[in-house]
């Protein structure tokens, strides 16, 4: 996954050599760094920690419109659990995403930072524990 993540963003390279130092904000630097352009988005109208324990994955999958993201091909899914539980990250094809997402059972799927790399479609979604997300197509 991050040999992956080197190959589409060549700055990251030293900044997130390995999954330990993979975060949103490493992330948003190296997209700064590489001159990729990104729009962060507000997950929810209103006071983020106050709504999103009241928030299932399904839900959370809607509101951050994961299915626009265009992701294609196989994806590499980092979410907060690999962190907690010390595991790798996952991977599913993208069309079972939303599956996936559903069916994960460690703990809720995006309680935290949750980073979405696909290589086949050059796109990576962000999403992170202040209560925003980014959706990128890097050149």
């Amino acid at each position: 996954m991050i040999a992956t993540l080197h190959e589409l963003i060549p700055a990251s390279i030293k900044a997130i050599p390995s999954l330990f130092w993979l975060n949103p904000d490493a992330l948003f630097a190296c997209l700064t760094a590489q001159g990729i352009e990104f729009e962060v988005h507000q997950i929810v109208d209103g006071e983020w920690d106050l709504v999103s324990s009241s928030l299932s994955d399904d839900e959370i999958f809607e509101l951050v419109h994961l299915e626009d993201a265009q992701h294609r091909g196989e994806c590499f899914l980092v979410p907060e659990a690999c962190t907690r539980h010390n595991l790798s990250e996952f991977k599913c094809h993208s069309s079972d995403l939303k599956r996936f997402i559903h069916d994960f059972d460690i703990s809720c799927f995006f309680d935290g930072d949750t980073i979405i790399v696909c290589f086949e479609s050059r796109t990576l979604t962000i999403v992170h524990h202040e209560g925003v997300y980014v959706h990128v197509k890097i050149p």
